[in-house]
């Protein structure tokens, strides 16, 4: 079963004039470089965005962040994360990583130093126009990519961000049709005939850093015909929790990432991003 429900998050109005020109993707997955974000049901007008769109004919222009200095892609792995909260931004779960930031949801978590580009503030976010007409139907605060454009017509390999769902507490539940949705939206093309397929394969119960919840692991079979470089299999990681400041919401953390590729982003590493969730307060 899909998430259909109702998300919630900082206000956002649609995109004004739709993407810039230039070469569009295939995919559902837009990442917009520029101001705030979240659902589209909200509103207030973005400015200056700058857009690459994932799905449609071609892949939209705009102005990627320089890498990060050197470190190469094998460096050997940190320790694992440490089961005590962090109080401390600077207190990193995983010794060499990055931290990344969610303000609205309460949320930092970290991802590897190299190849990962974090998005700089609020609404430098991705999101998704499930129907294609321009406004963000549904959108991740904290965004963070890994591997971005590894083909001209193909978004990242891996990423990240938080969400927030309305009218339902229960993070068993949730977790997996959060999970569901992401793979439906972000590996689904404009034909009829390039629609993902979902499968659950876990669901279990996440403590870390202080916080409670549930983690999902969902398998996406990948339509043919998305890019030269799309997968055949996707995998996406969705942990849900309770929101304590919102009544009768949760928060989510989830990492879609490309598998069976010879750059994918390791599960190994998609459960340490996972795992080093923590609140910001």
């Amino acid at each position: 079963m899909s998430y259909q429900g109702g998300g919630y998050g900082p206000p956002q109005g649609p995109m004004p004039g739709g993407p810039p020109p230039g070469r569009q993707g295939v995919g559902n997955r837009i990442l917009i470089i520029s101001l705030v974000l979240v659902m589209v049901a909200a509103a207030v007008i973005a400015i200056g965005i700058v857009v690459w769109s994932f799905r449609g004919d071609g892949r939209g222009g705009g102005t990627a962040a320089s890498p990060p200095p050197s470190a190469s892609p094998a460096a050997e792995e940190s320790p694992e994360p440490s089961p005590e909260p962090s109080t401390d931004a600077d207190d990193l779960v995983n010794p060499g990583w990055k931290l990344a930031t969610a303000e609205y949801y309460d949320f930092y978590y970290e991802v590897p130093y190299s190849d990962w580009r974090i998005s700089p503030g609020r609404g430098n976010d991705i999101g998704f126009d499930e129907d294609d007409d321009g406004e963000l139907d549904y959108v991740w605060e904290g965004a963070s990519s890994y591997l971005q454009s590894p083909c001209d017509d193909w978004g990242a390999r891996a990423d990240v961000g938080a969400f927030g769902v309305l009218d339902s507490t229960d993070t068993e539940d949730s977790a997996p049709k959060v999970a569901e949705r992401w793979g439906e939206l972000g590996y689904s093309g404009k034909k009829e005939d390039q629609a993902s397929s979902t499968e659950v394969r876990s669901v279990e119960p996440l403590e870390a850093n202080g916080l409670s919840g549930h983690l999902a692991i969902v398998d996406v079979t990948v339509p043919d015909g998305l890019s030269e470089c799309a997968p055949e299999k996707a995998v996406v990681y969705t942990a849900a929790f309770l929101d304590e400041e919102r009544e009768g919401r949760l928060r989510t953390l989830s990492v879609v990432a490309d598998a069976g590729v010879s750059d994918a982003l390791s599960e190994s590493r998609m459960r340490r991003i996972i795992e080093s969730v923590r609140d910001i307060g």
